[in-house]
């Protein structure tokens, strides 16, 4: 009789536990359900990239995230907060200026650029706090890059025109008695043997202590093509000379390297070639080079003087 009680009472038990089980889960899902239907409000941090930042500008602290308060169902907030973002790209165009060096980003400008990186379950309403940039109040200067190479070139290949450095110059920020002596700046130079195509390269812009740039690095390009030899005749002309000086021989022959794809376009008119002004009296002087074709290298010219005779 006993075991019988006890055996119906560890049933009963049984049933209502189960049955206390469903409860707690249904209330557990009618609770997600309801939660989910609700929005609520959380903050996030979103990395931030800015684009078409000026070279005259850099800043004190980079602006790397913002605070984003967004609007979204329950589960889709929790998951938002704790799941890592997309870096967001805006420009630097979005931000209002305060004065020469302050610069803030508004609400709406940021949420109006950012349509694309929200999810569609989620609204980005604002920014958390008014995001700030400063920019540096050091004295600042624009100068040239040059490139320099040391290349070993596998014939009959070699350079063609000037390197292409991107960008070609930078600002450069610091004291002012520094910047005034600064005219240019060079680069590391770039070394490589048995070359037979285009030397392409990521230079870093290592300036001295003292001197910052918002510049990086700096992409390099030094095209190579086929060349070869050709010989070319080119007249004399000062034009600022009266009659009065004849010049003996008034013809040049010039040796050229020249990329055999530009070898039927080069000939002596494309050249210019001067003489030393004189006074008054003959003498024999140099030949000057006032311009020479961007894709020619002069090797030799002859004659390397010319004799200037007074007419009477």
């Amino acid at each position: 009789m006993n075991q019988r009680v006890k055996k119906d009472w560890k049933n009963k038990r049984s049933i209502w536990l189960t049955r206390l089980v469903f409860l707690l889960l249904s209330a557990f899902i009618w609770g997600l359900l309801k939660l989910g239907n609700s929005n609520i409000q959380t903050t996030i941090t979103v990395p931030l990239k800015l684009m078409d930042v000026p070279q005259d500008i850099m800043f004190v602290e980079p602006l790397n995230e913002v605070d984003v308060r967004i609007s979204a169902p329950a589960l889709y907030a929790f998951r938002e907060e704790w799941t890592e973002q997309d870096s967001v790209r805006i420009s630097f165009n979005r931000f209002t200026a305060y004065d020469d060096q302050h610069y803030y980003l508004k609400s709406a400008s940021f949420i109006q650029a950012t349509q694309n990186y929200q999810p569609g379950s989620v609204d980005w309403i604002r920014l958390a706090d008014t995001t700030w940039v400063n920019t540096s109040s050091l004295a600042k200067v624009k100068i040239e890059l040059r490139a320099d190479f040391d290349l070993d070139f596998i014939p009959p290949y070699y350079r063609y025109k000037k390197p292409i450095l991107t960008p070609d110059s930078i600002y450069v920020f610091g004291p002012s008695e520094v910047l005034d002596t600064l005219r240019y700046w060079k680069l590391p130079t770039i070394t490589q043997s048995a070359v037979d195509g285009d030397v392409n390269r990521i230079l870093p812009v290592n300036l001295p202590v003292g001197l910052q740039s918002s510049t990086k690095s700096v992409a390099v390009q030094q095209r190579v093509e086929e060349s070869t030899v050709k010989w070319v005749e080119v007249s004399l002309n000062n034009s600022d000379y009266t009659t009065k000086w004849k010049a003996v021989p008034e013809v040049v022959n010039v040796k050229c390297r020249v990329p055999v794809s530009d070898f039927g376009r080069l000939h002596g008119g494309l050249f210019s070639a001067s003489y030393m002004r004189l006074e008054k009296g003959d003498a024999v002087v140099p030949i000057r080079w006032n311009h020479v074709p961007d894709f020619v290298e002069v090797l030799d010219w002859s004659p390397k003087y010319v004799e200037l005779i007074e007419q009477r």
